[in-house]
């Protein structure tokens, strides 16, 4: 078969899990000879090379990376978070050009389109999409709202408006420019305030691209509930990968020492505050019984909306935790190799999270909170301690767990990779709608 893949960034470009699952996935499919390409999105500044312009480059796996050249925030309404034409053209003219026997999007939004579904369906090519977040549902991706709290939705189209009004979590805007956006929502949203029409067209779209769908893949369980019944069938997959590189990224213990390593990215939703009061509170205790305890925050602090949050959490580190940098995709082992435990604190319905999957498959010991998509991976005493989300007290106890823990954590995926591109290859097969 000839696929597709599209995804917001796949290998070398990218570090997220998103676009490291991509790149495992087009590895997995080429080496059962099948022929894959990858369409992605590259902002482009200025005019070098031009808006619209496709440059073919060479992508990880010998697979040929295609990048549709756009305008970065080509504007502030809603509609260009969900919304391309570059990409839309550069994207049928592939199809015109490729003769695709399947599509498989990873992702539709932030610098894609809901309409390519549409677009590929109009040609006859089998469409497959991975839910990776709430983001067709959520404008923000997570259902937390604008403080960083669980919202409970998705909500009527009003409500959600009134939240993307508001600053995001960790800036301050005041009520007087609070209060002007709410009225130049109610004139019509001049300025690119966003409006509950704004909302209203969003979920519109995003219904069409489910209808034009034709099997949905969700990795975890609270996914394949949101998804059921919007659209195409809904199955349950688990991401998978090599698990080779993983087979001796487990260090050697030092009972006087415990290394606690947060892999990703430093945004609010993923629990790190939580992690440094918690962390601070299990160095103590720690300490009084002769357990030196480390914390390294790997990754990468976020741009924009939460840029602000991340440097005063960056600022205020407790004693023992320090943070490094981002590192390139498929170095996971390495990384693994120098800790003893992978601290997971996130506080939204985690989507399968890669890090746990990658501490599974090198058998370090995880700590993570107890929400969906991480407790279907993580097994209490088995592959390392859950603690109640967003409770620092909690977490500082299951990291004392686990300084005193003496068995191993076992390897290995729920999931071989084999087995899961079986699966794939028979969502590619299946009929077109």
């Amino acid at each position: 078969m000839k696929v597709l893949l599209v995804v917001n960034g796949f290998p070398p470009r990218g570090r997220f899990g998103t676009e490291f699952y991509a790149g495992e996935l087009a590895r997995g499919l080429v080496a059962r000879g099948h022929e894959v390409e990858a369409l992605c999105r590259a902002d482009t500044v200025g005019d070098a090379p031009p808006s619209g312009a496709v440059e073919t480059i060479d992508g990880a796996h010998g697979v040929p990376l295609h990048l549709v050249h756009a305008p970065a925030a080509p504007g502030r309404a809603l509609v260009h978070a969900w919304r391309d034409a570059s990409v839309e053209r550069a994207f049928a003219d592939l199809l015109d050009a490729g003769a695709f026997d399947a599509v498989h999007f990873l992702q539709l939004a932030w610098g894609l389109s809901f309409e390519l579904p549409a677009l590929a369906r109009a040609r006859g090519v089998r469409t497959v999409l991975t839910v990776t977040d709430y983001g067709l549902v959520c404008h923000r991706g997570q259902m937390f709202d604008h403080t960083g709290a669980r919202c409970g939705g998705p909500h009527p189209a009003s409500v959600c408006a009134r939240c993307l009004r508001r600053p995001a979590f960790g800036l301050e805007h005041g009520a007087a420019r609070t209060g002007l956006a709410d009225l130049f929502a109610a004139l019509g949203g001049p300025f690119g305030v966003v409006t509950a029409g704004d909302v209203r067209a969003r979920e519109a779209a995003a219904a069409r691209a489910l209808a034009h769908v034709d099997q949905v893949l969700a990795p975890s369980t609270p996914l394949v509930r949101v998804f059921e019944g919007r659209g195409a069938p809904v199955e349950p997959l688990v991401y998978a990968f090599d698990e080779a590189p993983y087979a001796n990224a487990r260090p050697e213990r030092d009972p006087a020492r415990l290394r606690l390593a947060f892999l990703g990215q430093l945004a609010p939703h993923k629990g790190a505050e939580v992690l440094l009061d918690g962390f601070a509170r299990a160095r103590r205790a720690l300490a009084d019984t002769g357990v030196a305890a480390e914390l390294a925050l790997v990754g990468s602090a976020p741009s924009g909306r939460y840029a602000a949050w991340a440097d005063r959490l960056v600022a205020g580190l407790p004693e023992g935790a320090r943070v490094e940098p981002p590192f390139e995709p498929g170095e996971a082992p390495r990384v693994l190799a120098g800790v003893d435990a992978v601290v997971v604190p996130s506080l939204w319905d985690e989507n399968a999270p890669l890090v746990c999957l990658e501490a599974r498959a090198a058998g370090t010991r995880l700590v993570a909170s107890r929400v969906p998509g991480i407790v279907d991976l993580v097994t209490e005493g088995v592959h390392g301690h859950l603690f109640a989300p967003g409770d620092p007290e909690d977490l500082a106890r299951a990291l004392v767990a686990a300084a005193g823990a003496t068995e191993p954590a076992p390897r290995g995926l729920p999931l071989a990779l084999d087995a899961h591109l079986e699966r794939i290859e028979a969502a590619y097969r299946g009929p077109r709608g």
